[in-house]
């Protein structure tokens, strides 16, 4: 179990080498209602030093978080600090009642906090759908936080690299985009429940990979299947370590998993393996991994007035209809960033054959008339997370 520390207290100065920037002290705020009902308990002048790196717990404590737009969200109640690493792990945020998030208290990774000195306040740059999303605990009942297993969980929802492992990741349009092993990451998005199957063979060798550039570390398991090589992908190595399993070279498994290609090589993304002696589930039958904090909602396609699907918060909504053949869908743009509606999944090469739309700047549309039934999948090329699909039904 991992040595972490709840700073409720005064812990002296820290300097925070690399950590971030000049930091935001308390705003000068008094009895600032952040939501109806929610009053900060902080209420206190503190002096904004712009060029200060190393300040006290008790100058982070009680610290506004907004979101981009500037609104607030609510603060920053504890900290939890990695006292092996020396750093900072997560902030544990109140956010008093919004997006019906209610009185739970939230384990936020810390470099999901950008910080701004000026205005005195911590952004939260993350999705309103995210954070409705997202699993909180009553301030009364905290999680095993010395977990690092429990810790990983969290930092592959808000998906930014755990503090204890190399920063690996890769851009996501205007945005860094850690870890890569989660479900709407390019290499999620390989996965294919139609080509699931079952296999037993005899293991050749048990490695350590990197699937795609810049990706976290993870194991993989080589195969002879119909006299090709070929790998059978597990998961993150931080996750693997944690089990209670062991395999090697001669072993045989059954492995249950989706055969794709990567960079034009044959693979599996395996959901499940078994020997004689034990199983484990990696990925549900939809690709969603085990790890993962919190599984995406699962959209009934409805039908919409005017085939309309608006753009907003880095979501499609409804992100799941249901037309005719012969309908005319029409996508408009009522978010602050540019984005697109492309056809297929990320990372694969068909993407946009079918339809693919310019940048759609705020309040731009862009419309595409199906002819043919059928289920057709899109996202968009900047943000590969925002996925939505067109069920054409006669």
């Amino acid at each position: 179990m991992r040595k972490y520390i709840l700073i409720t207290v005064i812990i002296g100065a820290m300097l925070l080498t690399g950590a971030m920037p000049a930091v935001a002290l308390h705003q000068e705020r008094e009895n600032v209602v952040v939501n109806e009902g929610v009053v900060d308990p902080y209420a206190e002048e503190v002096e904004i030093d712009e060029d200060i790196f190393a300040f006290r717990s008790t100058q982070l404590v009680g610290s506004i978080v907004q979101n981009p737009e500037g609104e607030n969200l609510g603060f920053i109640e504890d900290l939890v600090i990695d006292i092996e690493e020396g750093c900072i792990a997560f902030a544990v945020l109140s956010f008093g009642g919004f997006l019906g998030l209610g009185t739970d208290l939230f384990a936020i990774p810390w470099q999901a906090l950008i910080p701004r000195p000026i205005e005195g306040v911590f952004i939260l740059d993350v999705s309103l759908e995210t954070l409705q999303e997202a699993e909180g605990f009553p301030p009364d009942d905290w999680p095993a936080i010395g977990d690092r297993e429990w810790a990983a969980g969290i930092y592959e929802y808000y998906q930014f690299p755990p503090h204890w492992t190399p920063r690996t990741g890769y851009w996501r349009g205007t945005r860094w985009q850690a870890g890569g092993w989660g479900p709407d990451s390019p290499y999620g998005m390989l996965f294919n429940p139609e080509t699931l199957d079952t296999f037993e063979s005899e293991v050749i060798r048990v490695e350590e990979f990197v699937p795609l550039e810049a990706m976290m570390e993870g194991v993989q398991l080589i195969f002879e299947l119909d006299g090709e090589s070929v790998p059978v992908h597990l998961g993150p190595s931080w996750y693997l370590r944690y089990q209670d399993i062991e395999i090697q070279q001669g072993d045989m498994v059954a492995v249950t998993g989706s055969h794709v290609e990567l960079d034009g090589f044959p693979i599996v993304i395996a959901t499940e393996i078994e020997t004689e002696e034990w199983d484990l589930q990696l990925r549900d039958e939809s690709g969603v991994p085990v790890w993962s904090a919190v599984h995406p909602r699962v959209e009934e396609p409805v039908a919409v007035d005017d085939n309309l699907v608006e753009i907003r918060d880095l979501v499609f909504i409804p992100d799941a209809v249901e037309v005719s053949p012969g309908d005319t869908v029409t996508w408009i743009n009522h978010g602050p960033a540019l984005h697109t509606v492309t056809s297929g999944i990320g990372a694969v090469e068909e993407a946009g054959e079918l339809f693919d739309s310019p940048e759609l700047e705020p309040s731009q549309e862009f419309t595409h008339t199906f002819e043919e039934t059928g289920e057709f999948l899109y996202f968009c090329r900047f943000h590969p997370q925002m996925t939505g699909t067109v069920v054409v039904t006669k």
